[in-house]
């Protein structure tokens, strides 16, 4: 009976860590689980075919600590990995960090606690984005509280994704400020890794999400994000039309019986648009998305965040005519990218300013700032809202 007790107040959490030659931070990763303050844990460390000393580190972690369990394989990507530590994992709750992250020393007992408290099948919390000069902490939009019954259905299963201004997540679809029932997400990360390895955390959390009865949302922050390049989490593809094509009626498969097809396909408007706003290009007519450019024409890229590091490697490579690239937050850039202050744009020439950001309201006030600055505003270009309500992604593909 006391082991019967125990396990209902102080459940197994599982946390699987994906390690991809995770060298450089995956200590400060590992050492932040297992410093927790929440004991109950183990730890699957899965070496995704590292070629630098993470798997030796991983090892070495397993022989000091018997909560933690080594994986290695082949490398799969980091849904396979995923997948892998999910196949041995025990406890009835699952939790996710990536190996460039970290987390605060309470994170598991107050989402525990949580989770105990009100028998919730998920609990999701807020994130610490961290890059070299700043941190900023991110929330669900949602209130904090319990959702469940029809208010689970009609506040937010209902509301996956906000499509009045470009596409935007209700609830952040992380896998990594989340804990589960483990029950209640785990045939979601043992689909076809070939089939999900680029939809990341996106779709295992809708899935498990749709699949459960009750979400506990808090606006506590515990996971710091560290944004890296060429880490497993940011990476630019350029064949995703041809990967949504193959593998859309399988897609829809899982989200069909949730009756949550529609919103599966907005994600998919979503991906196309930030991950490969070239898709839609027609003939010599580049970025239409945008409103259209030409190769010659001299353009100016405004956003060095995920959306305009994409538009950057692609104007790149077609070769086209960059001026510059500049962002309000220039100076954290200047280490990896080179990157100039806004103020620069007066003393430019150029014919088209292009705004690469994720979120509606920060294009407009983007663009409403360089227009104070005395730039035409038709010399500016973001993304087309009515281009995105005319556009039919079932046609396209």
């Amino acid at each position: 009976m006391r082991n019967v007790v125990n396990k209902l107040i102080n459940p197994l959490i599982s946390i699987i860590v994906p390690v991809f030659n995770g060298e450089k931070y995956l200590s400060s990763c590992v050492d932040s689980i297992l410093n927790q303050s929440y004991e109950n844990i183990e730890v699957i460390l899965v070496d995704d075919g590292s070629e630098d000393r993470s798997p030796s580190i991983c090892d070495e972690y397993a022989m000091n600590d018997k909560r933690v369990t080594v994986i290695h394989k082949r490398n799969g990507g980091v849904y396979s990995a995923r997948r892998e530590g999910t196949v041995i994992a025990k406890g009835e709750y699952i939790g996710f960090i990536d190996a460039d992250d970290w987390i605060d020393r309470e994170m598991y007992q107050y989402l525990i606690g949580i989770a105990t408290k009100y028998n919730a099948d998920m609990i999701s919390s807020g994130i610490i984005d961290e890059d070299d000069t700043s941190s900023h902490v991110r929330v669900p939009r949602f209130e904090e509280g319990i959702y469940e019954g029809d208010i689970l259905v009609n506040k937010v299963k209902e509301h996956l994704i906000d499509s009045s201004g470009y596409y935007e997540f209700c609830l952040m679809p992380y896998l990594c400020n989340k804990v589960f029932k483990t029950e209640k997400i785990k045939e979601y990360l043992l689909l076809d890794p070939s089939r999900m390895d680029r939809m990341n955390g996106v779709f295992p959390v809708w899935l498990a999400l749709l699949n459960s009865d009750s979400l506990y949302v808090t606006h506590k922050a515990f996971l710091h994000y560290r944004h890296v390049e060429n880490s497993m989490k940011r990476t630019v593809y350029w064949t995703l039309k041809k990967y949504v094509n193959t593998n859309l009626e399988y897609w829809k498969k899982q989200f069909v019986p949730f009756g949550a097809d529609k919103q599966m396909l907005n994600y998919l408007k979503y991906f196309l648009l930030f991950r490969e706003p070239w898709a839609f290009d027609k003939d010599d007519e580049l970025l239409r998305l945008y409103g259209g450019i030409r190769k010659e024409d001299r353009v100016i890229i405004y956003g060095a965040g995920a959306a305009g590091t994409i538009l950057m490697e692609y104007l790149r490579y077609m070769k086209c005519n960059i001026i510059a690239w500049i962002d309000t937050n220039f100076m954290a850039y200047q280490k990896e990218k080179s990157i100039i202050s806004p103020e620069s744009i007066c003393d430019l020439e150029f014919d088209y300013v292009l705004v690469g950001v994720s979120r509606y309201s920060s294009a407009v006030q983007i663009c409403d700032h360089i227009v104070r600055m005395g730039i035409d505003r038709n010399r500016i270009r973001m993304i087309d809202r009515m281009f995105l309500e005319r556009f039919d992604i079932e046609l396209f593909l």
